[in-house]
């Protein structure tokens, strides 16, 4: 009876020790996600085919890569406005969407 108890457990964590494999690649993916996100974030914002008063715009605020402009409020932008604003916007979607 001994020998079944210790085949019991060994299966038991068998089955721990692959839920814990798992999560271990599962954690592992989302970290390798999110690194890819920054990673593509440090882009320069030439990749936004911004029209160029908004490029300057924004190169004059010292903005130059796409996650500068992510962590930016761009309604405190100076001279930026709502045509710019909403362009950005939507370049920024198109190239998160890509990702």
């Amino acid at each position: 009876m001994q020998d079944d108890d210790f085949s019991m457990s060994n299966q038991s964590l068998t089955k721990e020790a692959k839920k814990k494999i798992a999560e271990e690649l599962i954690k592992s993916t989302e970290r390798y996600h999110k690194m890819m996100k920054i990673l593509e974030s440090d882009a320069p914002i030439e990749v936004l085919c911004l029209d160029k008063k908004t490029e300057d715009l924004l190169r004059m605020h010292e903005i130059f890569r796409v996650y500068d402009v992510l962590e930016l409020d761009l309604a405190k932008v100076e001279f930026l406005d709502a045509r710019s604003i909403g362009q950005v916007s939507s370049r920024l979607n198109e190239f998160v969407s890509m990702f």
